[in-house]
């Protein structure tokens, strides 16, 4: 069905005339950019996907980051994920070109469209169960080229034989044809705004970008010249930003830039060596990045300062003109996508490769030391992933200082309770860095003093009977009544002989006796068993200000897990404890005074009492 009519047959010269007069309408802004260009000798990783003369060609992202490729001249469809590939035959002669991911929020959750050129076909590719569906779209040629998703679900390609542009209703197998101003415009890049709707399409063979409205059917041409070949000259790659922004490549050395509104295009030059730039994308910075087909390199162009950054693509090397295999030497960059971390990928035409450039820092997240610390020497546990580059270096600081981790503990021996910040970084190969911290307290408990007991180094036999007698001491502590004093005992006993040792850590040995003054009573530590009493001791008498640690740690059984589930709840203080696996623990500190039951809400009968005194 043709929706619009075709203008220039029906009405011939008076076309062009009105062609021409539109072309006065629409104004051309040159735009300078900042004549110092960077070249930067990015860090590149190449995958072959199938032999030189597959073609890839479009690339996209999904949003599990696995990157889809349609293999124009082999006929496939590829998936890339995780550094291992699968390809998928779409027909061996079908000329798969473009292609578009479905998702939740455009209505085509789990599907692919693809454009077969040749085929004269839309190809639907379900990723769960790999099933394809063709649509065909006519018998005449009309070489379906890029594709797009509107906003009800609906199809749109451009068809570059035929000068025109087309819809599919997936749903009913309908499609629409919309004809152009010029029957040989030889549409190719194609995007359709998020926010209104249009469609915007570049016509290589006549020097235009398009605007298509779907709900008249009109056409709005922006015109840049009379004429161009489409594969020396001409608009190439368009892309929006999804604020109405349209942005696209010319070939012969430009990026052109349409605002939302306006009649107006900007051109910008690009770099002379950055030649026949073509696919084009924006990146999740704003900034606008292309392809140069015979540049053999990735251009990024910053609108805030108008500034190029070219970045010459490992294999192949530039061409003066344009050429094919086996005289042409560039890789022929050709689909252009960003990963949710923000590297590009690029298909190379002429190699058969998928490249990746790295922009992005590594994914990095502290996991462990978080709010409340009382071992010496606790873990530290973190993530650190670079699916491109990889991790280079990890670095640690302890409150702005380096520290080394021992054997991936952090060293808290030493470090005077209280407040600290705990920063760690991450480099990838790339060179990018990202940094994750944590605030934490640290609040030692009684294994703090097992640390200091097994640093210090007697210097006389005073000092060895002093360190024999504190351990002794140590051995016998109090569960909970009577605990603090013992604590205190034990400290002040080997302050009070610290000349009998080698380099007695005097002051450390003074925070940490304020240090438990303060709390209190310092740390009581409840053991969770599985058979009554559930736990030991049973009944616990403290100060307020103490922190009770329930520690679910059953013995082992070989590989025969616990029968029972731990889940602790606080009764009075509103405070429940996640559910604890073998070997993890739940803290709380007690502030007021009065009695408190605790209970574990997968076991009714196990139950402790807890007496808080002021």
């Amino acid at each position: 069905m043709t929706v619009a009519a075709r203008v220039i047959p029906a009405l011939g010269l008076l076309a062009l005339l009105l062609a021409s007069r539109a072309a006065a309408a629409t104004e051309i802004v040159k735009i300078t950019a900042d004549p110092d260009v960077a070249v930067v000798q990015g860090y590149f990783r190449e995958y072959a996907l199938d032999n030189p003369r597959s073609g890839p060609a479009i690339v996209a992202v999904d949003e599990d980051d696995d990157v889809w490729v349609a293999m124009a001249r082999s006929g496939k469809l590829v998936q890339f994920r995780n550094d291992q590939m699968q390809s998928y035959d779409i027909g061996q002669d079908s000329r798969p070109v473009a292609l578009v991911l479905g998702t939740a929020k455009n209505g085509h959750p789990g599907v692919i469209w693809i454009s077969a050129a040749f085929d004269e076909k839309i190809v639907r590719f379900d990723k769960a169960t790999k099933a394809i569906r063709k649509y065909s779209l006519g018998t005449e040629t009309m070489w379906p080229f890029m594709i797009g998703l509107g906003a009800n679900g609906e199809l749109w390609f451009s068809e570059r034989a035929a000068g025109r542009i087309g819809r599919l209703d997936p749903d009913s197998g309908r499609v629409e044809h919309f004809d152009l101003h010029s029957p040989s415009a030889g549409p190719a890049g194609l995007a359709v705004d998020p926010a209104s709707g249009i469609v915007w399409f570049t016509q290589g063979q006549t020097d235009r970008v398009g605007a298509l409205d779907p709900k008249t059917g009109k056409v709005t041409d922006y015109i840049m010249g009379e004429e161009s070949t489409g594969m020396v000259s001409g608009p190439a790659g368009l892309a929006t930003d999804g604020k109405g922004e349209v942005w696209f490549s010319k070939l012969e050395g430009k990026i052109g830039h349409i605002r939302p509104g306006h009649d107006t295009i900007e051109l910008i030059d690009v770099p002379e060596t950055a030649r026949r730039p073509a696919g084009i994308a924006i990146g999740p910075d704003g900034d606008v990045w292309s392809l140069a087909l015979d540049g053999n390199m990735a251009v990024r162009y910053a609108p805030a300062t108008r500034k190029f950054t070219l970045y010459p693509i490992p294999t192949g090397s530039p061409d003066v003109e344009a050429d094919a295999p086996p005289r042409a030497r560039t890789s022929r960059p050709f689909g252009i996508a960003f990963d949710r971390q923000g590297n590009l990928w690029f298909s190379e035409q002429y190699t058969g490769q998928l490249g990746v450039l790295a922009l992005a820092p590594p994914q990095l997240a502290l996991v462990w030391p978080q709010r409340e610390v009382n071992q010496a020497d606790p873990l530290v546990t973190l993530r650190a992933f670079d699916r491109v580059s990889g991790i280079d270096k990890i670095e640690f600081r302890l409150d702005g200082r380096a520290i080394t981790l021992s054997n991936g503990r952090l060293p808290l021996f030493g470090e005077k309770p209280g407040r600290h910040r705990l920063e760690v970084t991450a480099v990838n190969r790339a060179g990018f860095a990202a940094v994750s911290a944590a605030d934490f307290t640290f609040n030692p408990d009684a294994s703090t003093i097992d640390a200091l007991l097994g640093s210090l180094q007697p210097a006389t036999p005073a000092g060895r009977e002093a360190l024999k007698a504190a351990r002794a001491s140590f051995a016998t502590l109090p569960t909970a009544e009577g605990r603090l004093p013992a604590l205190l005992a034990v400290l002040d006993g080997l302050a009070a002989q610290q000349a009998e040792f080698s380099g007695f850590p005097r002051g450390y040995v003074a925070a940490l006796i304020d240090h438990f003054k303060a709390t209190q009573a310092g740390q009581i530590t409840v053991k969770i068993i599985d058979d009554a009493p559930y736990f030991a001791p049973a009944n616990i008498r403290i100060h307020a200000g103490s922190t009770v640690t329930w520690r679910y740690d059953p013995p082992i059984q070989g590989h025969v897990m616990p029968l029972y589930r731990q889940r602790l709840e606080i009764v009075g203080e509103g405070v429940t404890s996640p559910p604890l696996r073998p070997g993890e623990s739940f803290a709380h500190r007690f502030l007021h005074g009065g009695r408190f039951a605790v209970v574990n809400r997968e076991r009714s009968d196990a139950r402790i009492t807890i007496e808080v005194v002021e």
